[in-house]
Parts: structure tokens; C-alpha cells; sequence
């Protein structure tokens, strides 16, 4: 009974698949069937398996996307990985940029602006000496917009475990001595917003003050470390009050 059943349900299927041209050659038609093994599977011979195929439908796009898997980079993880670890070549076109033009080469991409002269208020300079800081230390740092902040803290990576630390970066520009607003301030509300958030995800924000002279900075005789050696960098936890699990 078993075997019958099996044998009409391959009948069916493969029926089915002849009338929707998804197989293109036409198994043995007999009164019989198709062969079936003692799994109830449809036996054929190597020519048949060979001209076997699955036909997609005219303008499907099974036709045009491989099956492939893809990595992604910010700018800051590629500059790191290519400059500082050297195991990664950046083309542009067929042609590969050489180590000393990367810096310049991405803060362009990142600000729009011209490759070559830069300030040091720039929003990629800034992110980037963050993301070596904590990759100095010995965390994995991944793009933390999904909860609200620019960085999240791993310890090997997303696929290890979850990220233990939420990082919002807070530039402090001087000019001519004085602290300056970096463009970057966000009312009181908006902090304590970011705060629930990621207290609500069990992580621990992260206040990270990014100090930096203002100065414009010509990125093709500057090398990455000498850029990074004009920031400086302090941080501080911040955690929401609750008044039933912070009395004394």
C-alpha cells in the first residue's frame, strides 16, 4: 500500500511539473509510470538526469541574481582592515589605490568633498578614530543605527553574542582654545530617549567625547596615525535613574 501510494503521488507531481514546463524531457509513458525505487523516488538514467532541469519562468529573475552571499563595509571597517591590518586591496575601477591614498580616498566618499584637504571636525575622521579606539581595545565596533547610536560594542561579533555596549560619539571642537559646538548636540530628551532604549535591549550607553583642535588636515601627506594622534578621547557610562534601584 505504501509503495502504491507513493507511486501515484510521484505520478501526480511529475504530471504536474511536465504540464508547467518546469521538466523538460519526458520520463518513460507507460501504463506503469515512471520507476520508482523501493523509497518511492523516480529512478533515472544518467542521460535523463542530465537534460533534467529547472526551467524558471521567462523574465524571472532566477536569471540575474546568483546565489551569493555578500559582505558589507562601512568606510571605517574597510579603512582599518585595508590600512592598519593589511588584509584588505580597495579598487577603484581595475585599479588599486595604493595605502596612502585611502584615507583621503574615503573621507571623500564619506563628505562629498574633494579628495586631499580635510578639517578636523570632519564627521568620518571623527567616527573613524573611534571605531580604531575601540578595535585597539580589543572590541568588535559594528554601526549601531539601529538603536540610536553610532556604535555598538562586541566582543568578537554579532555572531557570537549580542552586543554589550551602545556607543554615542559626542565631538568637542576647539577654536583658538575655546570649545566650540561641533554641530552634533542634541537636547536632554533626546538622550534620555536613546537611554531607555538601549537599557530596555540590556546594553550600556556609552558617552564617547571625541576632542579635537579645529585645523585643516592635507590627507595625502598625512598618514592614518599621525591624523589619529590629534584626537583625544574620554568616555563616560551614563545610566537612567530609577528611583526603586538607585536609593542608597
Amino acid at each position: 500500500m505504501k509503495a502504491e501510494r507513493a507511486r501515484s503521488e510521484q505520478e501526480a507531481l511529475f504530471k504536474t511539473l511536465q504540464e508547467e514546463g518546469r521538466i523538460t524531457h519526458t520520463a518513460v509513458e507507460n501504463k506503469e509510470g515512471p520507476e520508482l525505487d523501493s523509497d518511492g523516488e523516480i529512478v533515472q538514467e544518467e542521460d535523463d538526469k542530465a537534460q533534467t532541469q529547472f526551467v524558471p519562468e521567462k523574465g524571472s529573475i532566477t536569471n540575474y541574481i546568483p546565489d551569493r552571499e555578500h559582505m558589507q563595509l562601512t568606510l571605517e571597517e574597510g579603512l582599518f582592515l585595508a590600512d592598519v591590518l593589511d588584509v584588505l586591496d580597495v579598487y577603484d575601477g581595475d585599479s588599486l589605490l595604493p595605502r596612502d591614498q585611502l584615507l583621503e580616498t574615503f573621507d571623500s566618499l564619506a563628505t562629498g568633498r574633494s579628495a586631499g584637504i580635510a578639517f578636523s571636525d570632519s564627521p568620518f575622521l571623527i567616527r573613524y578614530a573611534a571605531y580604531h579606539h575601540y578595535r585597539s581595545l580589543g572590541w568588535t565596533p559594528r554601526a549601531g543605527i539601529k538603536f540610536g547610536v553610532d556604535l555598538l560594542l562586541y566582543h568578537r561579533g554579532p555572531v557570537f553574542s549580542h552586543a554589550e555596549f551602545a556607543v554615542k560619539l559626542v565631538p568637542t571642537v576647539h577654536v583658538s582654545g575655546q570649545e566650540a559646538d561641533a554641530g552634533r548636540s542634541a537636547p536632554w530628551h533626546w538622550l534620555h530617549t536613546i537611554s531607555r532604549v538601549n537599557g530596555q535591549a540590556k546594553k550600556t550607553l556609552v558617552l564617547t567625547y571625541i576632542e579635537v583642535d579645529h585645523r585643516t588636515i592635507d590627507l595625502s601627506k598625512t598618514s592614518t596615525m599621525d591624523m589619529l594622534a590629534l584626537y583625544r578621547i574620554r568616555e563616560a557610562s551614563f545610566r537612567r535613574f530609577i528611583p526603586s534601584r538607585s536609593r542608597d
